[in-house]
């Protein structure tokens, strides 16, 4: 029996709308395999990341992220930087030691000069880099910041000028920076003349914590009667800022030596009760 035109025509449609759609089922299944293949050979998303930090951090102090020269003003405005969290029993030579370290680091790297004042040149070139200054003399003064227990519990420095203290602070974002053993925070302050309050105190000096709050000065020097107290002024203090349920005291001997005598001999020695807890002060408070 013959088909009918219209019925052939039907089936010649069907079957070529069949093809069409092995067609376009194979293009994009070998689209997406190559599309596959193509994203493979690229580097993960925590690859890429890694690659970027790697680049950056090899970037001089001076370069910003994107690899052009910083000129935002988003720079350090003031010389001086406060350090904190340092082991109590640190010295003024550890601190420095790191501190020079970092800053020698950044000289060889290159230290923007934040006073030099805008250049008309694009922000393709380098600014001008400072020159002549030596990691050992770039630092003006440090003071120490006791606590109001009156414990060492950091260091105020001031750098020859802003530029060594930007590119310090910049260094430790980057990087972990320890004092002796213990990792420790650094952030820039803003000081002015009158916010040191000058301290008297060496290591003729020690404070005696954790004292009965009963416990009078005449005590005190009963407690520490053998041992050769300075004659200049008070050698008994209280300690003005003690806690409520204690009083701690300050005491003044004529030399280092007696210090360390009674710090080693009556460490731990019980007053009504009270554990007494004696700290010498280190030399570096003058």
């Amino acid at each position: 029996m013959a088909l009918q035109p219209r019925l052939v025509v039907r089936q010649f449609l069907r079957q070529v709308s069949q093809a069409n759609v092995y067609l376009t089922t194979a293009t994009s299944s070998a689209e997406r395999i190559q599309e596959v293949g193509a994203t493979s050979n690229r580097p993960r998303a925590s690859s890429r990341q890694k690659l970027e930090r790697t680049a950056r951090s090899t970037l001089p102090s001076y370069a910003n992220q994107s690899g052009k020269y910083n000129r935002r003003d988003d720079t350090t405005r003031s010389s001086w930087i406060k350090i904190e969290g340092i082991p109590p029993l640190s010295s003024l030579d550890d601190i420095l030691i790191s501190v020079w370290g970092v800053v020698r680091a950044e000289m060889e790297t290159g230290i923007i000069d934040l006073d030099a004042g805008k250049s008309k040149t694009s922000d393709d070139q380098p600014p001008r880099l400072l020159s002549g200054i030596e990691a050992e003399k770039s630092i003006l003064s440090a003071h120490l910041i006791l606590s109001q227990q009156g414990r060492p519990v950091g260091w105020r420095i001031q750098f020859v000028n802003r530029s060594v203290a930007h590119a310090f602070l910049q260094s430790t974002r980057r990087n972990p920076f320890f004092c002796a053993w213990k990792e420790v925070r650094v952030r820039e302050v803003k000081l002015r003349a009158n916010d040191f309050v000058p301290v008297e105190f060496d290591d003729c000096w020690i404070r005696v914590e954790n004292c009965p709050t009963s416990m009078p000065v005449d005590h005190v020097r009963h407690v520490f009667r053998r041992y050769d107290m300075s004659r200049d002024g008070p050698a008994v203090k209280p300690w003005e800022k003690s806690a409520a349920c204690s009083k701690m005291y300050l005491i003044h001997f004529a030399d280092p030596s007696w210090a360390r005598a009674a710090v080693r001999e009556l460490q731990g020695i019980v007053v009504d009760g009270h554990s007494l807890q004696l700290i010498q002060y280190p030399k570096q408070i003058r």
